[in-house]
């Protein structure tokens, strides 16, 4: 605080002389006393009064380098462009401002102390340029405001802005812009997303936020974006560039994308909700990005979207993404029949770990996860995946699928429209090596795994219950069947491995209906199945040779160690005795009987 002594007025004339009397002299002392104390004042404290010079200028100037805190307490009008030094400390109290004239431009190196008021006006978004700002410093609109605090402070050359708690509100058109080129950090944060919102007027062409990195980092967190009631925005935030963080964000675009990463790397999303979007995150042409903690909730197509390639070195490509932790709820609810809650399109080696799917009111997703064409490895651990209408996971892309832990459950169990076409997973055709471990499926009203025409593919410590019929068919009535686990090969070759997998509770009265199927009756080339320590109702092998093979093409079969359940039975392959492979059981059509023939081809009648 400054210390301050008021000079006492002048209470005793001049006689009539023109002398003045002992009063007089009296009160010139002690008037000389104040002066004296507020040199000292001045001296110890470090304060200087903008008010005893004739502008904020001329105090900047009189100053010079000396440590000294410089209080505005009236308006201050700029003389010329000013900087006012890293030596000055300046406080702007409530009543106090400084006002731009002509083209002046004010710079600030210095620390900055105001309180939650306006105190620069008139100027133009970056002519008051410093390295950090509250955003209500800045007279204007609110969206104004905003865009001159994040210009002024990245014209500096990065910092922060500080977006108080209440809502700005941005008019139609208006978008705000974040363009960081900067070797400093930049940072934009509220005081958490129900405190500090933007909230922008109906504008689809238009977004709210608007970011473009190449710093090393830019965040933005803390606040809700959203449009007003009954409006919507193109985007809540689109970002390119790099070195990003989003986090603690609430976002809201109705028909638009709540985040928009498009052509982003080196990109964290952490604890961020997107809710009534049209995709609640896009991730276009983007590597090396994490989400984390992610949540979605009613979103019309997707909740997650990772589309497109980025060009890496000449050549197109895609890097590594990584999901976890998210949490998607009743999205796909406005899309087309082949929405999804989370879709992957293009080359895009990706990681999803801890992902929840679910709905409630039988507002489902058409598929939990959905991948489409391109060609990168895909690893999905722990998914909860349940209420989706037609699949928990679909893979229609040459994408090899890895699927570890976790549960699928309640496929297809309301739509009546499609009873049967329904599939915890569905590895579709021309897809990759498929490999799931240690996952249930409980309650599927179709498939619980559905692979075609596809090789290498090992199914292990699998467990599946009930994979009932469709609408309105119990485990007991089901009279059209489907299986547990169906493996349809490529018509060249086929390697499969189903080791220890537990298959209960299958309708045994269904038609078709079997715990393990392999199909496929003409496979020209080679193939190598192993079925071990498997629990099942019924298993069957389709008989993989419809023509003579030679010897150096014959399959090799290993069953070893299945538990059949009670009531189950084994549906047994039937082959001409000179196709049939050596160390096989089968139903033999030379001789119309079963028949084991041993490992070096000798043909054993069982009865």
């Amino acid at each position: 605080m400054r210390l301050r002594v008021d000079p006492i007025p002048e209470i005793i004339g001049p006689d009539g002389k023109g002398n003045y009397n002992g009063q007089r002299r009296f009160t010139e002392l002690i008037r000389g006393i104040g002066h004296a104390i507020n040199s000292i004042g001045d001296s110890v404290l470090g304060w200087a009064d903008v008010r005893d010079y004739p502008s904020i200028n001329a105090a900047v100037a009189s100053i010079g380098s000396t440590l000294k805190t410089l209080a505005v307490s009236n308006t201050q009008t700029l003389t010329a462009t000013l900087t006012i030094p890293a030596n000055i400390h300046l406080v702007i109290l409530e009543g106090g401002s400084i006002v731009k004239a002509s083209t002046y431009t004010l710079t600030i190196d210095g620390p900055i102390d105001a309180g939650i008021y306006p105190v620069f006006s008139g100027f133009s978004a970056g002519d008051v340029r410093l390295g950090g700002a509250i955003a209500k410093w800045f007279a204007g609109t609110d969206y104004s405001a905003l865009q001159q605090a994040v210009s002024g402070v990245l014209a500096y050359g990065g910092g922060f802005v500080h977006v108080t708690k209440g809502t700005y509100n941005f008019l139609a058109g208006e978008t705000l812009s974040i363009v960081n080129s900067n070797t400093k950090a930049f940072r934009l944060y509220g005081d958490g997303q129900h405190v500090t919102i933007l909230q922008g007027a109906n504008d689809v062409n238009a977004g709210l936020v608007d970011v473009n990195s190449t710093g090393p980092v830019t965040e933005i967190s803390g606040m809700a974006i959203q449009p007003e009631l009954n409006a919507s925005r193109a985007f809540a935030i689109r970002a390119t560039g790099n070195g990003m963080l989003f986090k603690d964000l609430w976002l809201v675009a109705a028909y638009g994308n709540g985040l928009h990463l498009n052509a982003v790397t080196n990109t964290r999303v952490t604890d961020v909700l997107a809710e009534l979007c049209g995709i609640g995150f896009l991730v276009e042409k983007s590597y090396a990005i994490t989400l984390e903690n992610i949540h979605t909730y009613q979103n019309i197509f997707s909740g997650v979207k990772v589309t497109g390639q980025v060009a890496v070195a000449g050549s197109e490509k895609i890097g590594a993404l990584s999901f976890s932790n998210l949490s998607l709820v009743e999205d796909g609810v406005g899309g087309d029949a082949s929405g999804a809650s989370f879709y992957i399109d293009g080359n895009t080696p990706t990681n999803i770990s801890n992902i929840e799917i679910m709905s409630y009111n039988n507002a489902w997703p058409q598929i939990g996860v959905r991948i489409e064409s391109g060609a990168g490895d895909i690893s999905i651990a722990n998914p909860s995946i349940s209420h989706c209408k037609i699949a928990g996971i679909k893979n229609n892309a040459v994408s090899n699928l890895t699927v570890i832990g976790g549960k699928i459950s309640w496929i297809g169990y309301y739509d009546q429209t499609v009873p049967w076409a329904v599939y915890g997973i569905w590895h579709a055709g021309n897809a990759g090596r498929l490999t799931v471990v240690g996952v249930s499926f409980v309650d599927i009203a179709g498939y619980g795994i559905y692979t075609e025409a596809v090789d290498n593919q090992i199914i292990s410590s699998v467990f599946q219950r009930v994979a009932r019929g469709g609408f309105g068919e119990t485990e007991a009535s089901a009279t059209t069947g489907r299986q547990m686990l169906y493996l349809n090969p490529l018509a060249s070759y086929f390697h499969a491995v189903v080791v220890g997998n537990h298959f209960i509770n299958s309708p045994l009265s269904a038609t078709n209906r079997t715990g393990i199927y392999i199909g496929n009756t003409a496979i020209p080339g080679a193939e190598f199945i192993k079925l071990i320590g498997n629990d099942y109702a019924v298993t069957e092998i389709a008989t993989p040779f419809a023509t003579a093979m030679t010897a150096a093409q014959l399959n090799t079969q290993y069953i070893r160690g299945n538990n059949m359940l009670p009531d189950s039975a084994v549906a047994i392959s039937t082959y001409a005795d000179a196709n049939a492979p050596n160390s096989t059981l089968y139903f033999s059509s030379t001789a119309s009987r079963l028949v084991w023939k041993d490992s070096i081809g000798n043909i054993n009648n069982l009865y």
